[in-house]
């Protein structure tokens, strides 16, 4: 569902910034965010159990093969290679995320619709997660990963080709 947020909070944003200014749309959007999350943060936070006291939970306790396990991945090459290449790639589609609305609006795209953009990433994220599990029953996980990979770059070479929006025509 967090695919969701942004679906909501990046148009939302846009409007508010197109309405406020960024510093008012910043305090309302602050306003929001304690209006809902410190209710929760109240309702979730339990009291913390005293000093060296063990969860009562037993499947909550380590098991003993974890740390070995743990243990083997850091020494395998392979993990490290995974490791580089997962944090590579969240860098760059972070990256691009945060520089996506700017890119937009200089493109000549009004703010709504660079953040309504931005914001439909979200949609697409939770619709991608769907449709790779569907494709994990038909097609190896290396084959996956690689084609999002060889997808997202595509997208990110082929914005700066796309024609910038056509002059607003007035109906008058």
């Amino acid at each position: 569902m967090a695919g969701f947020a942004s679906t909501i909070f990046m148009p939302l944003t846009g409007l508010l910034a197109e309405r406020l200014g960024w510093r008012g749309a910043l305090l309302a959007l602050a306003a929001i965010h304690g209006a809902v999350t410190i209710p929760l943060h109240a309702m979730a936070v339990r009291h913390p159990r005293p000093a060296g006291a063990a969860p009562a939970d037993p499947a909550r306790r380590e098991h003993p093969g974890r740390r070995a396990v743990a243990h083997a991945a850091m020494r395998d090459t392979r993990f490290w290679i995974l490791t580089a290449t997962f944090t590579a790639h969240g860098l760059a589609t972070s990256t691009m995320t945060v520089h996506l609305i700017g890119y937009l609006i200089s493109r000549g795209h009004p703010t709504t619709f660079a953040a309504t953009t931005a914001g439909l990433l979200g949609v697409l994220s939770v619709t991608g997660r769907l449709v790779l599990t569907a494709a994990r029953r038909r097609l190896p996980v290396t084959t996956i990963v690689g084609a999002v990979y060889a997808t997202q770059a595509a997208a990110m070479l082929a914005m700066p080709c796309s024609p910038p929006p056509a002059p607003a025509r007035s109906l008058a």
